[in-house]
């Protein structure tokens, strides 16, 4: 018994020192003459011709040195005190070209150099928007020092040695950049921050170990907090949640954090952000194929979002207040889990026929939306959700689906989703999906047809919204977790949704 207690309270422990919110100690820097203080500088070039037209021979080599270096995309050569990294032709440069490029060689400087100086062709500085640059190599050397690989006996956070990056930027440029560096090297925490819950698998990660994530970011970022146990949720009928969670023997929960900034107007603008949180999702009763399904430890990543935005914009103190509301459980199979076919009553007193019980995440954000949109009447609404598989057969790992009937938070989200470049695109909604819900025995069931998934289930949330919310469903299901790494996101878990959410509580406390 003394074994099984003192292994209890190790694994505590464990569970402790994994949910430590990061803190990166990287001091960023722009400005020139300053690489002599640097152990390396990496200088980005660009070619001038499409790896398809061939370079003749007579013309000069990039560099003396190097001759056969032709600053191909994802080429890199190394002297001892300067690494060149190309990025292909400059014809064919975008910004994801540009990120793989950034976050590949920050991986490998993290951990070779306390410091490093970074320099950018003059063609990449004219060719992409200096404010883009910046948004891109602050977020991939921040991304960079923090490798997600917590449970391995020997993880590579051990051999993180970065402290210092400068980047080689001059007038007006530099004040381009200085303007992005201050909040973006405050956000390098709140998107790791989201990786690192993102990444722990569900027995570290549950509806519990969530709340206290949450407790703990609430005192630090002076966030106040309600949380809404499972006997409460039943008392104002959020039925869909408490039905998701009803297999599981960690209960569900709601929770809501609330940013009011100190100084604030009574015309406040309120910003609410809405997360899904199913810490695991086995689809219940209606279980998934065993393939791939460790993986639905991601099906949390719209909550982690939720939540680490709104740390981000307390950080910042932007002015605007903002919600964040969560829905947390597990969706387990069990003699007591919500069967195909039980009907439940949702906060909003709709009747829910559940025709299939991995078509969950639609329920728990159901009771949520209509929580927030009662209780806070907010001036806007997003909501986060790894939803359907349908979205990720329609934009594969690349976008966010973004489903909205009102114009102006539509237009704004794709401005800041520019901005910000993580990216959304659009897709219908309306009437003729929900129709594909409606039920024989209840209000609506909680799927619709075989085709357009994504945009039945975005249909669907909106029965829990009042028309005259603007409000707008991201679909993430393609681009929370990944293969295989783009743009400045990592393989696996991405942090998506942070900046794109900070970006636009910045749009619209103006």
């Amino acid at each position: 018994m003394a074994d099984k207690t003192k292994k209890l309270k190790t694994e505590k422990k464990s569970i402790d020192s994994l949910l430590k919110y990061p803190s990166h100690n990287i001091a960023f820097g722009a400005g020139i003459d300053k690489s002599e203080k640097s152990e390396i500088i990496i200088k980005f070039l660009a070619s001038e011709k499409s790896d398809d037209k061939k370079k003749n021979d007579s013309e000069a080599p990039i560099l003396k040195q190097f001759p056969f270096f032709a600053a191909g995309a994802g080429e890199v050569v190394k002297s001892e005190k300067t690494w060149f990294a190309g990025v292909g032709a400059l014809d064919d440069l975008t910004v994801d070209v540009l990120g793989l490029a950034l976050i590949s060689i920050a991986k490998d400087a993290a951990k070779s150099f306390v410091s490093v100086t970074v320099d950018f062709d003059e063609k990449i500085l004219k060719k992409i928007a200096v404010d883009k640059i910046a948004r891109l190599a602050i977020t991939a050397f921040g991304v960079a020092a923090f490798p997600v690989d917590f449970l391995k006996s020997k993880p590579e956070s051990e051999g993180i040695k970065l402290t210092s990056v400068n980047f080689n930027v001059s007038g007006e440029n530099k004040k381009i950049w200085d303007v992005i560096q201050e909040p973006y090297s405050r956000l390098i925490n709140h998107i790791n921050g989201m990786r690192q819950v993102q990444s722990l698998p569900a027995n570290y990660i549950t509806p519990e170990t969530m709340e206290k994530r949450a407790r703990a970011m609430a005192a630090k970022f002076g966030l106040k907090m309600k949380v809404f146990n499972r006997a409460e949720l039943e008392k104002m009928s959020a039925n869909g949640i408490v039905s998701v969670g009803k297999g599981s023997v960690i209960p569900p929960r709601m929770i809501v954090l609330e940013y009011t900034p100190s100084k604030s107007a009574s015309k406040l603008k309120t910003l609410a952000f809405v997360g899904k949180g199913v810490t695991f999702d086995t689809g219940g009763i209606s279980i998934k194929p065993s393939s791939d399904m460790h993986e639905m430890k991601y099906d949390m990543s719209g909550a982690a979002a939720s939540i680490h935005a709104i740390a981000a914009v307390a950080e910042m103190k932007l002015n605007i207040k903002v919600v964040a509301a969560i829905g947390l459980a597990e969706n387990m199979p069990d003699g007591a889990a919500i069967k195909p076919g039980d009907v439940y009553t949702a906060y909003n007193g709709k009747t829910i026929e559940v025709q299939n019980t991995d078509a969950e995440g639609r329920l728990i954000l159901g009771d949520v939306l209509s929580y927030v949109d009662k209780n806070y009447k907010p001036d806007f609404m997003v909501d986060l959700a790894t939803l359907t598989g349908a979205c990720m057969v329609a934009l594969g790992s690349y976008y966010a689906g973004l489903f909205s009937d009102h114009a102006f938070l539509r237009d704004t989200l794709s401005h800041v989703s520019a901005k910000s470049l993580e990216p959304i695109w659009q897709l219908p909604m309306g009437p003729l999906y929900l129709a594909q819900m409606k039920s024989d025995i209840a209000d609506y069931n909680n799927i619709g047809d075989r085709w357009g998934g994504a945009s039945s289930a975005a249909s669907f949330l909106s029965v829990f919204v009042d028309k005259s919310t603007p409000w707008a469903h991201l679909d993430i299901a393609g681009i929370a977790d990944i293969k295989k790494g783009f743009n400045v996101y990592p393989a696996v878990a991405t942090g998506f949704g942070v900046r794109l959410l900070t970006e636009l509580a910045l749009e619209l406390s103006k």
